[in-house]
């Protein structure tokens, strides 16, 4: 990849993750170095002397700051700050979540970006771009959490309103396609407001202290339960070991007896062969 300094004319196959814009004027593809949020312009080290010469009191942002960059994204709505993700072909306008809900509900044709982009995806000009995913790592751990679990199941959107009609949060695209008609369409953020001054949220620390409080008895209860148990396992482990010594003596007993009454008809059944041999061998 260029550096910031080395610029090719508009006709060279490098691909950059940033093109400076100035230099995209002049037919010149160098790779961005700086960003200004202000011009909402890329610019390399050369052009950003230019640039600081005139915008003074503009505040750039150096490749050390690129996650600055991506924060500052022309696909936001200046309105509400969120991303466009639909185009209102009524108005022929792109809108994000919060247009769609207060402006756009009763306009007869929404398109979802990413379908208006699916055929472009199977054009020979978009075939020839490089892939390029872009995986975090560990030591961009803080990114992961920015992928929130609270998205939508069907489209892959946060979800930022809820339709009272139908009761259930929606991302922008359910809006746009599903819930145009709605009577009533709240914002999550407009939500959360008011309820902090609910009297149930007001109730909520001594209801949370309540659930705790019942938590740990029932705790203490298993604990209880559970030391129990073990106790009545040493105890029949305890009794099962006894019981088999006193099988084990009695047996010892059955088996010295037995031995003993053996002894004897052994040596009385000698005593009787020997004497009927000697009586044999006198006659």
């Amino acid at each position: 990849m260029a550096t910031g300094g080395a610029s090719f004319h508009k006709g060279s196959d490098l691909i950059h993750d940033y093109s400076c814009s100035t230099c995209e004027e002049n037919d010149l593809n160098t790779e961005a170095q700086h960003f200004c949020p202000q011009c909402e312009h890329y610019l390399c080290d050369k052009c950003v002397k230019l640039h600081g010469g005139y915008f003074k009191k503009h505040v750039v942002y150096g490749r050390g700051d690129i996650q600055k960059w991506a924060d500052f994204s022309m696909d936001i709505c200046y309105q509400h700050g969120n991303k466009l993700e639909v185009h209102c072909d009524d108005h022929q306008e792109l809108c994000c979540s919060v247009c769609v809900a207060l402006n756009h509900r009763l306009c007869s044709s929404i398109s979802h970006l990413p379908d208006l982009a699916r055929g472009f995806l199977e054009t020979a000009e978009f075939k020839q771009l490089p892939a390029k995913h872009v995986v975090y790592g560990r030591g961009d751990i803080q990114k992961w959490a920015g992928f929130s679990m609270d998205i939508c199941d069907q489209h892959g959107n946060k979800l930022e309103v809820h339709c009272d009609d139908h009761q259930e949060l929606c991302c922008s695209v359910c809006v746009a396609l599903n819930h145009r008609i709605c009577s009533s369409i709240s914002h999550l953020p407009d939500l959360a407001r008011g309820f902090l001054e609910t009297a149930e949220f007001k109730q909520l620390p001594a209801v949370v202290d309540k659930m705790r409080s019942r938590l740990d008895e029932l705790k203490n209860v298993r604990t209880k339960d559970q030391d129990s148990l073990i106790d009545s396992y040493k105890n029949i482990i305890a009794e099962v070991k006894a019981l088999r010594k006193n099988i084990n003596t009695i047996l010892d007993q059955l088996e010295r007896k037995t031995v003993e009454q053996l002894d004897r008809m052994m040596k009385d059944l000698e005593k009787s062969i020997k004497d009927d041999l000697e009586t044999c061998a006198q006659m």
